[in-house]
């Protein structure tokens, strides 16, 4: 058999400071590999927008991916997320009428785990908690695959690449 080298790329701080990197990275492998959509997860279309703007005329369909209307805790406060919020419309108009493929839902992994505690010994969470351990934006990335295939914006088994995006308000922090 033979073996095959790939290109590793690591970040000295994590967070939203590596968006745009990230956005290019995949963009480029999608262009090396024939495929032709990418799903972005984006909370408040910030990084949808990012990736929007990368993928102008090269024939990759945008596919983001966001929460339902509502609020998060993050390290600098709340934070309202889900591009059906009010304060969104324009991010989502503008996404929309530029080709972007919305697709708003729930997370496949929460459910009544969530509802009975981040730690609730049910079958959902446990493949939750499995996916984590690859990293928090590998399982949103995989969540958010399932979540466009479920809604009809992708088709079952189709070809993508797939990111979960650092989520708002995020600090930069050293590895």
């Amino acid at each position: 058999m033979e073996g095959f080298e790939r290109k590793a790329v690591y970040f000295r701080y994590r967070g939203e400071i590596n968006t745009r990197r990230v956005l290019e990275l995949a963009r480029d492998r999608a262009l090396e590999l024939g495929i032709g959509v990418m799903v972005v997860a984006s909370e408040t279309g910030r990084s949808a927008l990012k990736a929007l703007g990368l993928l102008k005329g090269i024939g990759i369909k945008l596919v983001v991916v966001t929460h339902y209307p509502g609020e998060t805790r993050g390290p600098r406060g709340d934070i309202p997320i889900g591009l059906g919020r009010p304060e969104y419309a324009h991010v989502k108009r503008y996404l929309e009428e530029n080709g972007a493929v919305i697709v708003q839902g729930t997370r496949p992994f929460g459910g009544i785990g969530r509802a009975l505690g981040w730690h609730a010994p049910v079958p959902v969470t446990f493949v939750d908690k499995a996916l984590e351990l690859f990293g928090p934006g590998t399982k949103i990335a995989i969540e958010a695959a399932l979540m466009a295939t479920d809604a009809g914006a992708l088709e079952d088994g189709e070809e993508v690449v797939t990111l979960g995006t650092p989520t708002r308000g995020s600090t930069p922090r050293r590895w």
